[in-house]
């Protein structure tokens, strides 16, 4: 009788020690999953706290129609041109409203009140700096200003800016944020398209940087050479006059046919010496000729 009642009390001390086996496994796996979820969020937290996508993202928006006019570096809106500030914020107005509400001219121009220009200069430049309306040029498009009607008369145009931002990094203090900005260039054409070229690599840099003002917002006061180094040549570069002056197309023609027929680069040079010789000696008779003319005289 004692043994089958040792044997109930040992079953019933197994079927305890089991369950809590069981029960302490499933606070463990709930422990992990805690801490687990735990250390999940912070790190969602800490990522969160350095995501800055959303503020380049707004301050590409801004910067848009700056970049796409590739201006100059400026010490303040004062030394920029005062045309390229008034043509970016023109544009900003042209893409951003409905311009089937503005009234159009008697050739179908339309008619952009100054007033909307500088309610979006006012956003970027900030409310204290005020445009100096006037007719311009600018890449052999007139906009001509009416003082009366206070309007700008927009030309027809297809052309587009040579360069989108693509702001890679923000950073100064609370009161000037810099913002460094990688100029890319689009696909202006099917022949661009055609050459494959990578348009997610900017071509160049620039910084901005932005004053934080009274009223708590950031306003652009200066633009700078950037640091950031472009590692893809810029489409968009023009030839300099030096460039032109010291090329010689004769001699890159000949360099280029030597390397299907060498024979060629002996053609070229006996024509060379030729049209020098021809030119000398022009240039010798007009002397002789002047001279002449000096003596009868």
């Amino acid at each position: 009788m004692a043994k089958k009642e040792s044997k109930a009390e040992d079953l019933v001390r197994r079927h305890r020690r089991s369950r809590r086996q069981v029960l302490g496994f499933f606070l463990c796996v709930l422990a992990l999953v805690g801490l687990a979820s735990v250390v999940a969020g912070g790190i969602r937290l800490t990522a969160a706290l350095f995501d800055d996508s959303d503020e380049r993202a707004a301050y590409e928006q801004r910067l848009t129609y700056v970049v796409m006019l590739d201006m100059l570096p400026f010490a303040s809106l004062q030394q920029a041109n005062q045309s390229d500030l008034l043509e970016s914020s023109i544009w900003a107005t042209l893409f951003n409203e409905d311009t089937s509400l503005y009234q159009r001219n008697e050739n179908g121009a339309l008619l952009l009140p100054s007033a909307e220009v500088d309610r979006y200069a006012a956003q970027l430049f900030g409310p204290d700096y005020k445009l100096p309306h006037a007719t311009f040029e600018s890449e052999g498009l007139m906009f001509p200003y009416d003082d009366v009607s206070q309007c700008y008369t927009i030309p027809i145009t297809g052309q587009v800016g040579n360069y989108t931002p693509d702001v890679v990094e923000i950073s100064g203090t609370k009161s000037v944020q810099r913002v460094s900005v990688g100029y890319l260039v689009p696909y202006t054409s099917a022949t661009d398209l055609a050459s494959n070229r990578d348009t997610t690599k900017p071509v160049k840099y620039y910084d901005y940087l932005f004053t934080l003002a009274a009223d708590g917002n950031y306003y652009l006061t200066s633009m700078e050479e950037s640091e950031w180094v472009a590692e893809v040549a810029d489409p968009n570069s023009a030839v300099t006059d030096d460039m032109v002056t010291d090329m010689d197309p004769n001699a890159a023609v000949g360099e280029a046919l030597t390397e299907v027929d060498p024979s060629v680069a002996q053609e070229l040079e006996a024509a060379g010496a030729n049209q020098t010789a021809e030119s000398d000696s022009a240039a010798e008779d007009a002397a002789e000729e002047s001279a002449a003319e000096g003596a009868a005289g």
